[in-house]
C-alpha cells in the first residue's frame, strides 16, 4: 500500500531525530574561580569546586567552607541556513532563541583530620530547554505546505563526594566517588501537504516523543604537586563511566494518505520501551595534566584534558578520541578584589550524527570574572580568627561551527512513495553568553 510505506519512511526518519547539542561534557563551568579562568584550575583549586575538578585540591585549604548560590543564567542563539527547504527550491531560514538558568553547584567541605578534607557537593555541568517552529506555508510551493516544530529538554545533575589531603610536603592526593543522573526529553513533530493542481496529493504526518533517563557512577583521582614554589604539577583522571540503569520510553505515530482515483489511508504507531539495572559503559574515562605558575598573590595555569573514543551501538553511545585545552590567569589587584580570564576548547566527544534534525559540533570561547572578598574579624576565643565571605561574578562566551540535517520537503506530486522529508547536510551556528554569580563562605 502506498500510503503504508509513506507512513513507514516518515517513521524511520523521525526516529532517527538526534538533538543537536547545546554543549558538550564541560558545558557549563561549575566552580566559582573556574568559571572565571575559563575552568582551567586543576593544578590551583582548593575551594568546593575541587571535589568536580580535582579532589587532591581539597587538602590545599585549611578552613571549612561553604560554596552555595552558583547559578548560570545562559542565552543561546541557534541558527541554521536554510533550515527548511524543499526540492522544488523554496528555503527558510531556522533560528531558535534558548534561556536557561541552572544552580551550579551547591558544595560543602569539612576538615577531618590535619591536612585532610572531606567534600560533598551537587553539580549540573549540562542542560538544555528550547523549542523550534518553522514552516513553508501555502504562499511559497503551489499551494503545498511543511511544517517542523521539535522540543528538547536536556539535564545532568552529579551528585559527589571527595577526600583529598596532604601525603607529603608539597603533595596532595584526593579521590572522588561521583554519580550522575540524566534526564532527557525529546518531541518533534513532522507535517507535509503536497499539492498537484490544487489537489491535495500526498498528506503526511508523524509525531515523535521521547524521555530517557540514565544513572550512572564513575570515581576519579587528582594530585597536587608543588615542584617549586612557584610551579604545581596538577593530574586527574576519572575511571569509566558506568550505567547503572536506564529507561527509555518512546512514542511513534505516523498516518498519510495519498489521492488519486482511489484514495488510500493508513496510519501507524510504536511504543517501544526498555528499562534494566546493569553495568554498562557509557564513557572510556578522562585524564588530564595542568601545570599553574604563581605570580605573586596570584597565577597563570594550563592544561589538557584527554577522553578516549567508546563505540557502544547497543546502548546509543559513540564517541570519539577528544582532546581539549584550557588556559587561566587569576590575579588579586586590591586587598579584597581578584580579576579573571581565560581560554577554553569544549569539543565534542560524540560522533556527529548527520541525521534528521540532528547534529552537533565543538565549541570555543573564553571567560573574564571578578572576586569580592570581605573577611570579618572575630573574637580571639573562636576557633578561627575571621570569616571570609567571597562573591564571584564571571562572563563565558563560546561559539560553535557544527553540523546539522536540515529537512528537506519533497515538492515532487507525482511520486507519492517518495518520503515526504528527507536529510540534508547543514551547518549550525551557535552563540552563547552566560552570566555566572557564585557566592562562598570560608570558617
Amino acid at each position: 500500500m502506498r500510503a503504508g510505506l509513506v507512513a513507514a519512511s516518515l517513521i524511520g526518519s523521525i526516529a532517527m531525530v538526534t538533538s543537536a547539542h547545546a554543549g558538550n561534557d564541560d558545558e557549563v563551568l561549575v566552580g566559582n574561580r573556574a568559571s572565571m579562568t575559563g575552568g582551567a584550575v586543576s593544578a590551583t583549586v582548593t575551594d568546593a569546586s575541587a571535589i568536580w575538578y580535582n579532589p587532591a585540591g581539597l587538602g590545599g585549604d585549611p578552613r571549612d567552607q561553604i560554596d552555595v548560590s552558583a547559578t548560570a543564567y545562559s542565552l543561546r542563539f541557534y541558527s541554521v541556513p536554510r533550515f527548511l527547504s524543499t526540492t522544488s527550491g523554496a528555503w527558510k531560514d531556522g533560528a531558535v532563541t534558548e534561556f536557561v538558568s541552572v544552580p551550579t553547584q551547591i558544595a560543602y567541605v569539612r576538615r577531618v583530620a590535619p591536612g585532610w578534607s572531606l567534600g560533598l557537593g551537587y553539580f549540573a555541568p549540562h542542560t538544555a530547554n528550547f523549542v523550534l517552529r518553522e514552516g513553508i506555508g501555502e504562499g511559497d510551493v503551489s499551494g503545498s505546505q511543511w511544517q517542523v516544530a521539535a522540543t528538547v529538554a536536556d539535564v545532568q545533575h552529579i551528585a559527589a563526594a571527595a577526600l583529598g589531603g596532604t601525603i607529603a610536603p608539597g603533595v596532595r592526593l584526593g579521590l572522588s566517588l561521583i554519580g550522575g543522573y540524566a534526564a532527557i526529553t525529546q518531541s518533534v513533530s513532522l507535517f507535509a501537504a503536497i499539492k498537484q493542481e490544487g489537489q491535495t496529493a500526498v498528506l503526511s504526518s508523524g509525531t515523535y516523543f521521547a524521555t530517557r533517563l540514565r544513572l550512572s557512577l564513575e570515581t576519579g583521582i587528582g594530585l597536587q604537586i608543588e615542584v617549586t614554589p612557584d610551579l604545581t604539577l596538577g593530574v586527574s583522571c576519572r575511571t569509566p563511566r558506568m550505567q547503572l540503569y536506564q529507561d527509555t520510553d518512546t512514542s511513534l505515530n505516523a498516518s498519510s494518505a495519498t489521492g488519486g482515483a482511489t484514495p488510500i489511508l493508513f496510519a501507524q504507531a510504536q511504543r517501544p520501551k526498555e528499562a534494566g539495572a546493569g553495568f554498562d559503559l557509557l564513557r572510556a574515562g578522562r585524564g588530564g595534566l595542568a601545570l599553574a605558575y604563581r605570580i605573586g598573590e596570584g597565577w597563570v595555569a594550563g592544561e589538557f584534558d584527554v577522553q578516549p573514543a567508546l563505540h557502544r551501538p547497543d546502548i546509543d553511545v559513540d564517541r570519539k578520541a577528544v582532546l581539549n585545552a584550557r588556559l587561566g590567569f587569576y590575579q588579586p589587584v586590591l586587598p579584597s578584589i581578584a580579576l579573571g580570564a581565560g581560554l577554553f576548547t569544549d569539543r565534542s566527544p560524540d560522533a556527529v550524527r548527520e541525521s534528521l534534525l540532528g547534529g552537533g559540533g565543538d565549541f570555543y570561547g573564553g571567560t573574564v570574572g571578578v572576586e569580592i572578598t570581605n573577611a570579618h574579624r572575630l573574637a580571639p576565643t573562636e576557633p578561627v580568627d575571621s570569616l571570609i565571605f567571597s562573591g564571584f561574578f564571571a562572563l563565558r562566551y563560546a561559539y560553535s561551527n557544527g553540523s546539522f540535517g536540515r529537512a528537506v520537503g519533497n515538492a515532487d506530486a507525482s511520486n507519492p512513495l517518495a518520503e515526504p522529508f528527507q536529510s540534508a547536510h547543514g551547518t549550525l551556528r551557535v552563540h552563547e553568553l552566560a552570566f555566572y554569580v557564585g557566592s562562598g563562605l570560608h570558617f
